[in-house]
């Protein structure tokens, strides 16, 4: 049956032989290494589990479990601050909208809160630093 479809679209010869393009085409299949678990050859199975391995991604769980708090622009005009107090410490679970630090500005003295829930991994800066807009404050653990 499949010489007989093969036939009637054109892809065989009178011979029997496939045409030349359909023959290159079929070489280069047969060459090509294995894709997602596809066999290269014919005479080789498929791999279920070639081809869960090809697509399984591999990434660090903690890399991407964490979120940066950058200090935001808190008002006209300031482009630093200086942390005066901190509520939290490396450890410690937060909330959402639970107070991180306190920051002072010639204009204004904030409390700031956490836009993520998590875990306090890292603190950036001591009481007393002068902190720029845009640096990083605290890094949280999703959890």
């Amino acid at each position: 049956r499949t010489l007989q479809l093969g036939a009637s679209r054109g892809l065989l010869a009178r011979s029997g032989r496939p045409q030349p393009a359909v023959a290159s085409f079929l070489r280069r299949l047969h060459t090509q290494p294995s894709v997602r678990g596809l066999a290269a050859t014919p005479s080789a199975a498929w791999r279920p589990e070639a081809a869960a391995q090809a697509r399984a991604l591999r990434t660090s769980s903690a890399a991407l479990a964490t979120q940066q708090f950058k200090l935001a622009d808190i008002g006209e005009g300031i482009a630093e601050v200086q942390l005066t107090e901190w509520f939290v410490k490396e450890g410690d679970v937060v909330k959402e909208m639970d107070n991180i630090c306190s920051v002072e500005s010639d204009k204004a003295s904030v409390e700031l809160t956490s836009p993520f829930s998590g875990k306090v991994l890292k603190l950036y800066g001591k009481q007393g630093d002068t902190i720029k807009v845009g640096s990083p404050l605290v890094d949280i653990a999703d959890g």
